[in-house]
């Protein structure tokens, strides 16, 4: 299996967002788009099963 456990980075002009996946199967996304006012953070949990996340 690839590893896929880190941190992964979505740059644009209008937004800098990181996704987190941890070991222990759970996730944050942060979501940070040009206004402090529309940032928001998500968790939950994930598996990889199949070759899919």
């Amino acid at each position: 299996m690839t590893e896929i456990i880190g941190k992964y980075q979505i740059e644009s002009e209008l937004s800098f967002d990181t996704l987190k996946l941890k070991k222990d199967g759970t996730y944050k996304y942060e979501s940070r788009g040009d206004s402090c006012w529309t940032w928001s953070d998500i968790t939950g949990t994930w598996k990889f099963e199949n070759g899919i996340i």
